[in-house]
């Protein structure tokens, strides 16, 4: 705001470029308020790609006009926000995992495949580490069609029923899985029925 009065604004509802989607794929905040004379407001906008079953990793481009009305003079102010999403193309072959009963302080592990689909780009991901179960590699980037074996090792060093959820995340967390670990930690084992 150039002037000297006090400007009043609202963000009329977005035109898309496609309605294809059926969620926002942009969100402006604020969506109104007011602008003291003589200074800036920012708008902040933000990108939610549509998640989609695509099975390649080919880009997917999305566009929304804005418009910012302003009250007291009518004037209305355009632009355009424009993003670009690529679908994460990733393999896991097993989520849920259960070990049993195991006596304190042994150990079992399993292992699971991770794989990267894409032939053109890389894609990292950590684990959560709990208690009692260890993850190796915990992290990792992937390079394009690359596949690692993760080892998951179960080693209960407390009594109990372990029903555990963590979750790998991809990409710095842009998607999640949650992995499911059962396993009971005994002082002697139970002889099977």
């Amino acid at each position: 705001n150039k002037g000297s009065c006090l400007r009043t604004f609202s963000i009329l509802p977005l035109r898309l470029d496609s309605t294809d989607y059926n969620s926002p794929v942009f969100t402006i905040s604020p969506m109104n308020g007011t602008i003291k004379a003589y200074s800036d407001l920012n708008l902040n906008v933000t990108f939610y790609p549509p998640r989609n079953d695509q099975t390649n990793d080919s880009e997917q481009q999305y566009s929304a006009i804005a418009t910012v009305e302003i009250a007291e003079t009518g004037q209305t102010i355009s632009f355009n926000a424009i993003g670009t999403a690529v679908c994460l193309n990733y393999e896991i072959t097993q989520l849920d995992f259960d070990f049993g009963q195991l006596a304190l302080k042994s150990k079992k592990s399993e292992q699971f495949l991770v794989k990267n689909n894409s032939p053109f780009l890389p894609v990292s991901f950590n684990i959560k580490q709990v208690a009692q179960f260890k993850f190796n590699p915990s992290s990792l980037t992937l390079k394009p069609k690359e596949s690692k074996n993760i080892s998951l090792t179960f080693q209960p060093v407390n009594l109990g029923v372990y029903n555990i959820k963590t979750h790998i995340s991809f990409c710095g967390g842009i998607e999640r899985r949650d992995i499911n670990l059962i396993g009971s930690g005994v002082t002697t084992l139970s002889p099977d029925p």
